[in-house]
């Protein structure tokens, strides 16, 4: 009977000290990242600086077309027309 007992209690606390680590208070759920615009028209040798909302860490920007447009610490430069995305 005791042997019962004691090998409930020890099932318990191992149950207990599986969903007690995975508890983690404070930690919320993170805030989407967003972009202040989500369409810009920029102009041949002008620049625009994109902004990002809730953004934590290391950020990498990239142009999908380099000819037409740069973009480098969010400062998007123009080079040419077109429409890069």
């Amino acid at each position: 009977m005791k042997k019962a007992v004691f090998e409930k209690t020890l099932i318990m606390l191992i149950i207990t000290a599986i969903l007690v680590s995975f508890y983690r208070p404070g930690e919320a759920e993170a805030a989407k990242v967003k972009l202040n615009v989500s369409k810009k028209t920029v102009y041949v040798s002008k620049s625009y600086t994109l902004k990002l909302k809730n953004a934590v860490g290391d950020i990498t920007w990239k142009s999908s077309k380099p000819t037409v447009a740069t973009v480098k610490d969010g400062v998007v430069r123009a080079l040419k027309a077109g429409k890069p995305r």
